[in-house]
């Protein structure tokens, strides 16, 4: 943040904060860096601005139903990673210590590849969209850039 002081990071829900804040309290740790991160709005939330500025033709602004506006194709298929998923989860919940196999541990590495990449190419999609909307004429002001003391 003090290189970049125009630093934001994109995320496509509120799980990403809520992740953060979680960590956080059960590490009892880095609780200055993490109200710097939530005060100084460096968290985008493209699915707010997703249903707020874009009207499409889906039941639910999900990003997966965003992708074929933005043109992604998912690299593992979503329902072998659901089940990956599943499995990692039942056995971290159910089991001391849990066997993990790695193709399962890969599926579900491949999935979150799937959307952090998935949410990157929806961001420039959005912004290809402002932009167009912009050389046509319509003013579309940016919140300020918040310099983020340290």
């Amino acid at each position: 943040m003090k290189r970049f002081a125009d630093l934001h990071i994109y995320h496509f829900g509120s799980y990403e904060p809520g992740a953060i804040k979680r960590l956080m309290l059960r590490y009892a740790t880095r609780e200055e860096e993490v109200d710097r991160l939530l005060r100084g709005e460096i968290f985008i939330d493209l699915h707010a601005i997703t249903k707020h500025s874009v009207r499409a033709s889906v039941e639910e602004y999900s990003l997966k139903e965003m992708e074929k506006f933005c043109d992604y194709g998912r690299k593992v298929p979503l329902r072998e990673a659901n089940q990956a998923r599943h499995f990692i989860e039942h056995q971290l919940e159910l089991h001391p210590s849990p066997t993990l196999i790695d193709e399962v541990c890969g599926l579900v590495q491949g999935y979150n590849e799937d959307d952090c990449r998935a949410t990157e190419r929806l961001r420039h999609w959005l912004e290809d969209l402002r932009a167009g909307l912009i050389a046509g004429g319509t003013e579309i002001l940016r919140p300020p850039v918040r310099i983020h003391p340290r």
